[in-house]
């Protein structure tokens, strides 16, 4: 799961190269999708602390801020049963200080690990796979650490091998490389890519 799509790939690995079979995603899910519902839930904590009809959504500085320390703390999570969070000065040189529970973060996100599996299940369906045919799993994007993701994809032996964060843009650099007559690789690494919508090729005349 990238930061900002959720997007399963299958492929087929030969040596030395391996073949895009399909792909599927959700364009509007992902790491940031849980941290804006992160954002929503302590705003609303907030302005009921602060009183005085105050909303701090209207505040594009102090959301910001929020939005700042979210992000660390649902990492935290990914690791922690609880965390804490911390905005100095969020508004009106107020501090913000709380906390919240794995499980609690899991049910405000109830939503979304549902929508998660919908990419996966158009893909199987698609290519005419079970779960079962599938020999690995490997798991990219800063947002796949969260353990409610990985528990949906009901499998135990998911790959970490890759790093997390870097996998994508490295692959793609490696693919550019691969493509690029200036560039020279001691051994290069073969795709052939695949196209997740089908299409037709019509010949006009006899050329």
């Amino acid at each position: 799961m990238h930061k900002y799509n959720k997007k399963p790939l299958f492929s087929s690995p030969h040596h030395e190269f391996y073949s895009v079979k399909d792909v599927r995603w959700n364009a509007e899910l992902g790491g940031q999708k849980m941290e804006s519902t992160l954002v929503e839930y302590f705003a609303d904590e907030f302005n009921k602390k602060l009183g005085n009809g105050v909303d701090v959504r209207k505040s594009p500085k102090a959301i910001a801020k929020l939005k700042k320390q979210v992000k660390r703390t649902k990492e935290i999570l990914s690791a922690n049963t609880t965390a804490s969070i911390l905005a100095e000065s969020l508004y009106d040189d107020i501090d913000f200080r709380s906390s919240i529970t794995r499980e609690k973060f899991e049910e405000l996100c109830g939503d979304l690990w549902e929508q998660a599996l919908v990419p996966h299940k158009e893909l199987l369906k698609h290519s005419g796979l079970g779960v079962d045919d599938i020999y690995a799993v490997e798991l990219i994007g800063g947002a796949i650490r969260v353990p409610k993701l990985q528990d949906f994809l009901g499998r135990k032996d998911l790959g970490k091998h890759l790093d997390a964060d870097e996998a994508i843009v490295l692959g793609s650099s490696l693919h550019a490389a691969n493509l690029s007559d200036g560039i020279k690789l001691n051994r290069k690494l073969g795709m052939i890519d695949g196209s997740s919508y089908g299409f037709v090729l019509e010949l006009n005349g006899n050329d």
